[in-house]
């Protein structure tokens, strides 16, 4: 669907002008077998040069989004809340749809599912909680 970038997800949207340039490292992993690490690139074992586990895993709830994932914790769904919330609701139902009709599962109704608030709710915001 028109609009929608899955993988503005991946990045945290701050401008690279207020930081110095910092080498990028990234690794393939599994999401079928706990995120197991695959392989990396050049550095990326550095403890200084590793994503937060706040990037691990909302880059994961991504990931499995892109992979037509729809069963996610509350905590998993108010991150990709996160990660999405820069898309209208309807696009990102669209792109989810079209993605998921050439998935050769079974396509339970998103509705009876925990997306529904993807779908529904614009941004975080309206799940935050006072504590």
């Amino acid at each position: 669907a028109a609009g929608v970038d899955p993988f503005d997800c991946l990045f945290d949207g701050s401008s690279t002008m207020d930081r110095p340039p910092q080498p990028t490292v990234v690794a393939l992993r599994s999401l079928r077998y706990n995120n197991a690490v695959i392989d990396g690139s050049f550095g990326f074992n550095d403890p200084r040069l590793a994503g937060s586990s706040f990037q691990q895993i909302t880059a994961e709830q991504c990931a499995r989004f892109l992979d037509s994932e729809s069963l996610y914790s509350q905590k998993q769904l108010h991150l990709l809340l996160r990660a999405l919330q820069k898309n209208d609701c309807k696009d990102r139902e669209n792109w989810f749809l079209d993605v998921r009709k050439c998935r050769r599962r079974q396509q339970t109704p998103w509705e009876s599912t925990p997306l529904a608030r993807l779908f529904t709710t614009p941004d975080e915001f309206p799940l935050l909680q006072f504590r």
